[in-house]
């Protein structure tokens, strides 16, 4: 065998190794049985998972779960679920399980599939909540995207929700409540049995029936609306009367305003004058002393160099002698 062909050998086989390694990993993250994180007593780690037990902090990282069990991930009451990377469940009923107060931040995604329900919030508690303040979330259910029948579902901050519902409804909730900063883009309707507060929210829905619907009140504040029978015949409305299809976009100006300033101008303002003037605080406690010192310096090495004159004077004095 030539020189040629085994380097030709050898770099072959420097790429395709790495290859199969890459996909053996990916092969291994994924886990085939659902994870249960409900009235934990102690740290429990897994393949892309996290659970601190005294914070009750639960970090998902690049988690993987494609299972036949009911239930992919299921999440004890009062946690906090910090998302980081790319995460994606998959389960024959309900992809995630919500077992009470439970707050998703982080800047991560989460890809859920239920066979039923993307997102099942079980608690029969109405003060109960799940809160998703930050995210990026891809939800579908062959009924319901989101269900939870008897408790609230807040969605805040910078989140971003794509739901998409099978025969039932892309939320399905007691309350929903929506702030400024949130995006959602909604196949199927969105639904709640007590009351309905969109405020600022980037939204789009489209649906087979009207695309808000509660039982109790609906509230639909600070947001510019387009509404129609059809996504592609939308037109804009004042108040919004049960169309298939609707199209809003937040009117609320989400930068902080300047206290120094007024309105006009953002509190960047504030900050960077602020520093500013901390700046200038600094430098004038600092440069006297760095002016001290320098000055005590130069005495101290006048000093030394008197000194050293004074004694080479004495030892030529003394060679005089």
């Amino acid at each position: 065998m030539n020189s040629k062909r085994r380097i030709a050998i050898l770099l072959t086989l420097a790429i395709v190794v790495p290859l199969f390694a890459c996909l053996n990993v990916s092969a291994a993250k994924t886990l085939t049985e659902g994870v249960s994180i409900l009235n934990p007593r102690q740290n429990m780690r897994g393949e892309g998972y996290f659970w601190d037990n005294p914070k009750d902090t639960l970090t998902l990282s690049d988690l993987r779960i494609d299972t036949e069990d009911e239930y992919g991930l299921k999440i004890t009451d009062g946690a906090t679920v910090i998302l980081k990377g790319d995460n994606r469940i998959k389960a024959t009923k309900a992809a995630l399980y919500i077992g009470g107060n439970v707050i998703f931040r982080g800047n991560g995604t989460l890809t859920l599939e239920g066979g039923e329900t993307g997102i099942l919030c079980n608690s029969t508690n109405n003060s109960d909540k799940l809160s998703i303040t930050s995210g990026t979330f891809n939800v579908r259910g062959g009924t319901d995207a989101v269900k939870a029948e008897y408790s609230k579902v807040a969605m805040s901050g910078s989140a971003v929700l794509n739901l998409k519902a099978g025969k039932g409804y892309a939320a399905n909730v007691r309350e929903l409540i929506m702030s400024a900063g949130v995006t959602v883009d909604a196949q199927g309707s969105l639904y709640s049995s007590y009351s309905m507060l969109i405020q600022g929210t980037n939204l789009t829905v489209s649906s087979d029936k009207a695309a808000l619907l509660s039982d109790g009140t609906l509230k639909l504040e600070s947001m510019k609306i387009k509404a129609g029978d059809s996504s592609s015949s939308l037109s804009d409305i004042a108040e919004y009367s049960g169309e298939k299809a609707i199209s809003a976009v937040s009117t609320l100006d989400t930068r902080t305003k300047s206290i120094l300033f007024g309105d006009r101008y953002p509190v960047a303002v504030d900050i960077i004058l602020l520093i500013a003037v901390i700046a200038a605080l600094a430098a004038a406690v600092v440069v006297p002393i760095v002016v001290r010192k320098k000055k005590a310096a130069a005495v101290i090495e006048q000093m030394k160099l008197a000194e050293a004159e004074a004694k080479k004077l004495k030892k030529e004095a003394k060679k005089n002698r």
